[in-house]
């Protein structure tokens, strides 16, 4: 979801769109654009509601960002440094902890 939101490739200009066709040289199909940007936006609302849950803590969504969005383990997302991996751990377990809570 975080890679979609932010991480994805341009959706494009609708002047590039084919209409009713499917995706040519000149671009793609206006469908396909459309349920790309409709994707985006809904993969966006549910990436919002989840840092909301997490109370807008800029440590709580960064570690999120990190660990689960950019997919790196705490160890690489500290720069191989042993005590900042741990925080990390411990700050990402914390906002697990609250996503897991506001699921029920």
């Amino acid at each position: 979801m975080w890679r979609r939101v932010g991480d994805g490739p341009a959706l494009g200009s609708s002047w590039e769109a084919q209409p009713g066709g499917g995706g040519t040289a000149a671009g793609p199909s206006l469908g396909l654009l459309l349920k790309l940007a409709r994707g985006r936006v809904r993969a966006g609302a549910e990436l919002g509601e989840m840092r909301a849950r997490l109370f807008g803590q800029s440590d709580l969504v960064s570690v999120c960002d990190l660990i689960c969005g950019q997919d790196l383990t705490p160890r690489e997302a500290a720069g191989g440094a042993q005590v900042e991996a741990a925080r990390i751990e411990a700050v990402l377990k914390v906002a697990l902890d609250l996503l897991a809570m506001g699921r029920g």
